[in-house]
């Protein structure tokens, strides 16, 4: 039976959300005692599903979170059986999202599977409901209003700092981080291109492929104060940060303190709100789909133990 271990913007501190955001495949792949396990870590939401117990989930998200035991109380929900499967299909949908309907989701989804796959995490459970899940959320989008006029958060991001800058005309920006929210946030500014765009990495090849001028995480930090914005995009903290640009911290966890921060989640989180409340009269319809979606699944997991308990 897949189980969900959730902590996201709706009951989670942003301190705790920032202790458990990032990858985690290393110790997925290390860990024995769960049957199957996917994690999926997104700006807003760090999720671990699983097949076993509950109570090893627990003590695996209080280790990463750096806690003791009983201190996650209250800060994560716990989901079993069909309510399970109800929520993930709801997520790949973009129900669940920040901002409503957003379609972002659906490649982060993708990208946990295939990182419990090549860890040999996966297995019937979750590969059933995965499967069934990437069909609703398709499902959802096509065949209802729910993704009409979704502001991403890339989108937000840019319109913010360009507000706070006076537009991108004649200005320096620069990027930190090469990942896909970097991707977003290039193809963005790709719009009110600025004067100058520099791409930094970890691994200054990786920038490379944008076409930008490009460097390593030196370079940003000797260079920080010679742009007139950042959008730091990085999958970890980081240090070396000073006074001066413009800053939008997209980092999962956050990638810099709040001194240094001028646009922070928790406001593209808030400046969301609005944009998704135009689109939630198409809810019903997204509703009905996901419950169709979830009849046919529970169909498909009653017939495979049939099966099972007969061979």
């Amino acid at each position: 039976m897949i189980q969900v271990l959730s902590a996201d913007f709706r009951l989670t501190s942003a301190e705790i959300r920032n202790r458990l955001a990032g990858p985690w495949e290393s110790g997925l792949a290390a860990e024995g005692d769960l049957d199957e396990a996917m994690w999926l870590s997104t700006c807003n939401r760090s999720e671990l599903y699983f097949c076993g117990s509950s109570t090893v989930a627990r003590e695996m998200l209080s280790l990463r979170a750096g806690l003791e035991q009983g201190e996650l109380d209250g800060q994560i929900r716990h989901r079993q059986g069909r309510p399970a499967a109800e929520h993930l299909f709801r997520v790949s949908s973009g129900l669940e999202s920040a901002v409503l309907g957003e379609s972002e989701i659906v490649a982060q989804l993708k990208d946990a599977w295939s990182a419990s796959v090549e860890h040999n995490r996966s297995g019937p459970s979750i590969n059933l409901a995965m499967r069934k899940a990437l069909e609703a959320g398709k499902r959802v989008r096509t065949e209802t209003l729910v993704t009409r006029g979704v502001v991403s958060y890339a989108t937000l991001a840019v319109r913010e700092v360009s507000s706070k800058i006076g537009g991108f005309a004649g200005k320096r920006v620069a990027v930190l981080g090469a990942g896909m929210m970097a991707e977003r946030i290039l193809r963005e500014l790709a719009r009110t291109p600025p004067s100058r765009i520099v791409v930094w990495s970890r691994d200054p090849m990786r920038a490379a492929r944008f076409g930008f001028e490009f460097g390593d995480l030196e370079s940003a930090r000797a260079d920080w104060r010679q742009v007139d914005a950042v959008f730091a995009c990085l999958g970890v903290p980081f240090a070396g940060a000073s006074r001066g640009p413009v800053v939008a911290d997209l980092g999962v966890p956050a990638n810099l303190t709040p001194e240094f921060r001028t646009i922070g989640m928790e406001e593209l989180v808030a400046r969301s709100e609005h944009n998704s409340s135009l689109r939630r009269q198409a809810m019903v319809d997204a509703e009905r789909i996901i419950q169709d979606e979830l009849d046919r699944f529970e169909l498909e997991r009653a017939r495979r133990e049939a099966f099972q308990s007969i061979a």
